[in-house]
């Protein structure tokens, strides 16, 4: 990249919100219906009509707007927020609707199930094995398991993204228990000595 390319991408402005051709404008965090227009490909049909969220507003050179979204029921949904391609759609502002009052309401922010461990370490993969079982069953709406195995900065992330309203981490502790004891550790409302439930 040359010096003038440089030049165009710090003097662009951070695009804050984009209006919508129906009304009223969407910005980074809200969640959308996605309309791609005629013309597109496969990929376009498969997401005709999908809920997703805008993780962020894009401009090119030519000032144009691109709205950067992953999809509500993508699995590797964490892959898209940590804005690695395959799991992050681009669409241009006509091509996306605002969410009605009431299906603002009716979705909360998810729950993320972590699990955490090391497969080639034994009982330390007792997360990871927790995840893969839980990732077979039918679980209620809003709640993502996601195997973090040893990926401890992808985990930080998706702990800092502000996307989850409550997190649970599953992981093997030496806590001085008999083997297959499981514990609950709680941060807020305070700590409090894990008790074991199993």
């Amino acid at each position: 990249m040359n010096e003038f390319d440089w030049q165009l991408l710090e003097d662009k402005v951070p695009v804050e919100s984009v209006a919508l051709r129906s009304g009223g404008e969407v910005r980074q965090g809200d969640r959308v219906r996605l309309r791609p227009g005629n013309g597109g490909d496969v990929m376009d049909l498969a997401l005709d009509g999908k809920i997703a969220l805008i993780e962020s507003l894009e401009q090119d050179y030519e000032g144009v707007v691109h709205v950067s979204v992953v999809l509500d029921d993508d699995p590797g949904s964490d892959i898209g927020h940590m804005r690695q391609p395959g799991h992050r759609f681009f669409f241009r502002a006509e091509e996306i609707e605002a969410l009605s009052e009431g299906e603002r309401r009716t979705a909360p922010p998810p729950i993320l199930v972590a699990g955490i461990g090391n497969i080639f370490f034994g009982d330390d993969g007792f997360g990871v094995e927790v995840a893969a079982r839980l990732q077979r069953r039918d679980l209620p709406r809003g709640v993502q398991v996601i195997d973090f195995g040893i990926r401890s900065y992808d985990l930080a992330y998706a702990l800092t993204s502000g996307r989850y309203a409550a997190a649970i981490l599953v992981d093997a502790t030496a806590r001085g228990g008999a083997p297959g004891d499981i514990y609950v550790l709680t941060i807020p409302p305070g700590p409090r000595p894990a008790t074991p439930i199993a």
